[in-house]
Order: C-alpha cells, then sequence, then structure tokens
C-alpha cells in the first residue's frame, strides 16, 4: 500500500474499486429499478467506456467467490448433518445396550430371589428322599433281626452247639462266639486242628531265630517271647503266626535297672518288673511297647517294706508276680514266712496284704 492511501474495506473484500465509475453507474441503475417499482434501464444502450472489461472481469470474480462460499457452506453444512446422524445413531445404540443391560439385570435379580426358594424346594426333596431310605432301611434291619431269631432257634443242635462242647472239653471260654454258623463251623475246625498238631507234634513250618546273650527269667505270651538277663538286658520279640509269618523285634535294650523277675500282659501293653528282696520289694509298671512308665499309671514305680518280729533276716526263696486286669500281685516266700501283696497299679494303692 502506498503512504496516506485510503482502502474501503468493503472493496478489499469483494477485490475491485468501488470507485470505479462504471462501477458506480451500475449501482446507481440498480438503486434506480429498486426506487421506481420495477422500472429498469436499458444499460445496453448506453455507451461503453474505456475499461468495460475490467469492470466484468471484477464482477466475475465476485460471482465465483460468492458461489466458492456457498458451495463451501453447503459441504459444512453437509458434513455436519452427517456428524449429527451419526452422534445419534451412536446415542440410539448406546441407548438400545443401557436397555439390554436393565433387562438382564432384572433377570438377575429376579434369578437372585427365586434362589433361595429353589433350594429349599432341592434340600426339601433331598430330606424327603433320605426319610424313604431310612425307613426301608429300618425295615430291612427288622427282618434281618427276625430271620436272625429264626435261624437262632434252629441252630440250638447245629454249629454253635458244637463249638461250645468242643472249648468246654478243652477247658476253654465261650466268651468270643462268631455269629456266623459258618464261621462258627471254621473255629471248630480249626480248634480240632491245633488239636491235632498238639497231640502229634506235626508242624505246618519250623524256624530258628537266634536270640543272643544271657537269660535270667523268659516269658511267652501273646505271642511275644520276653527275656532278661542279670544286667538289667531285655529282649522281646514278637513271634510269627500263620496269618503274618515275620519275626518282628520289638526291643533290645538295657532297662537301667536290675529287676529279678517281671511278668506281662500284652493285651494292656503292660509289663511289670520286680525287684524283691528279704527286707523290702519294688515294682516298676511300664509300657511293653517302648519299655516306658504306662501312660496309664498313677505311681510307676511302687514300694513296700517288709517288716518281721526277728532280728534275723530270712533268706529269700521265691517270688511270683501276676497281672489280672488292673491289679497286680507278688506273692514272696522265704525261710521264715510267706506274703502276698496286691497293687492296683492304675492307682498305685495296695488292694490287700497277706502274711503267713
Amino acid at each position: 500500500h502506498l503512504p496516506n492511501c485510503r482502502v474501503n474495506p468493503v472493496e478489499h473484500l469483494l477485490g475491485f474499486n468501488l470507485a470505479n465509475p462504471m462501477i458506480q453507474e451500475e449501482v446507481a441503475q440498480d438503486t434506480i429499478t429498486e426506487e421506481t417499482g420495477g422500472t429498469s434501464v436499458d444499460h445496453s444502450t448506453s455507451a461503453t467506456e474505456p475499461g468495460t472489461s475490467g469492470w466484468e472481469k471484477d464482477l466475475e470474480r465476485l460471482r465465483a467467490k460468492l458461489s466458492t462460499q456457498m458451495l463451501k457452506d453447503w459441504e459444512d453444512s453437509q458434513k455436519l448433518s452427517d456428524d449429527f446422524n451419526k452422534t445419534r445413531l451412536a446415542f440410539t445404540r448406546q441407548t438400545l445396550d443401557l436397555q439390554a443391560d436393565k433387562v438382564k439385570l432384572l433377570e438377575e435379580l429376579n434369578t437372585a430371589k427365586s434362589a433361595p426358594l429353589l433350594h429349599q424346594i432341592k434340600l426339601l426333596e433331598e430330606l424327603n428322599t433320605a426319610r424313604a431310605a431310612l425307613t426301608e432301611m429300618t425295615a430291612e434291619v427288622e427282618s434281618l433281626k427276625l430271620l436272625k431269631s429264626e435261624r437262632a432257634v434252629g441252630l440250638a443242635d447245629g454249629p454253635l452247639k458244637e463249638l461250645r462242647d468242643e472249648l468246654a472239653k478243652h477247658g476253654l471260654s465261650d466268651a468270643i462266639m462268631p455269629q456266623e454258623p459258618q464261621a462258627q463251623v471254621e473255629a471248630r475246625e480249626r480248634l480240632q486242628e491245633l488239636q491235632q498238631r498238639w497231640q502229634t507234634l506235626k508242624w505246618t513250618s519250623e524256624e530258628t531265630y537266634d536270640i543272643e546273650g544271657g537269660c535270667g527269667a523268659y516269658e511267652l505270651a501273646g505271642g511275644m517271647f520276653i527275656k532278661i538277663d542279670g544286667e538289667g538286658n531285655i529282649f522281646v520279640l514278637q513271634l510269627p503266626t500263620y496269618r503274618d509269618p515275620v519275626y518282628k523285634e520289638i526291643t533290645n535294650r538295657n532297662l537301667g535297672i536290675k529287676p529279678c523277675g517281671f511278668t506281662s500282659d500284652p493285651s494292656q501293653d503292660l509289663i511289670v518288673f520286680t525287684e524283691i528282696s528279704s527286707e523290702r520289694g519294688e515294682i516298676w509298671v511300664y509300657s511293653l511297647h517302648g519299655l516306658n512308665p504306662h501312660p496309664e499309671a498313677a505311681k510307676p514305680n511302687l514300694q513296700v517294706p517288709f517288716s518281721y518280729d526277728s532280728s534275723e533276716v530270712p533268706e529269700l526263696k521265691r517270688v511270683t508276680t501276676q497281672i489280672a486286669g488292673n491289679v497286680v500281685a507278688i506273692f514272696v516266700c522265704t525261710t521264715m514266712s510267706s506274703r502276698l501283696v496286691v497293687w492296683n497299679w492304675k492307682t498305685g494303692k495296695v488292694v490287700g496284704v497277706r502274711f503267713r
């Protein structure tokens, strides 16, 4: 721009000079047409001034710019319309998804509400089934009891009587009797077989087990062989049976005491050691497995002093120890007297003493 040159902003926007005489004449003619209510002037009769081609070019450029702007505005409006349609479609889909989630939540809520009721119904069905099974089992038990009683009457002179007679013949107890007739027959045959073996000493098999060390006292009870020597060494061996034909060494060690004798009861896992002199008696109540103080014995070590009327100390002749249930008895015989002392080995209390 030249100095001190004022530029019309409208002219700058339209791209041509409004001061051009041809432009002014065109504008004036348009104004007259509007004021006269439609009276037009024939511009073709007007004299053509120099520069008319420049004015037409400016007008064409103006029209081109307006057309371009209108086309751009139309494209923008189409783009906005497309964006709006896309947004509306996305919103519609989101609304449908929310509705589907709502329906799913309602279904889950209804299922959760009905679950306890269904569980109760299932429990009631299972309870009724169990009751029916219990009733059926009760009926079967009653039927078996009746059948058993009928069989018991019919077996009065059968295998049960024969087994009892066989046991009584050998002085054995019938406290533990098999219940089934077939088992009673097998028990009687087994008893007769053992009796025959003792009479003929015909063994089904024979094995030798070497035992080292001395032997001061030994005992064979409950399928166990037990021995001790004068130094307090004890050896316990589980003997083989026809069901379990294997030797098992239970223990082989020193007791830490030097008992003169012992007795055992494998059914109670019990072994009692005795140390008797002419002046006192002492016993130890131990467990057979492990050789520790018996867990049921309140006093695993018991002592009983002996007193005599004479100042002379008698000579010890014989000592016998026996176990019977919860009691253990020691019989001591000397050159002057004999006495029997009985303890309850579980409580540690003396049950009775007898002198002679």
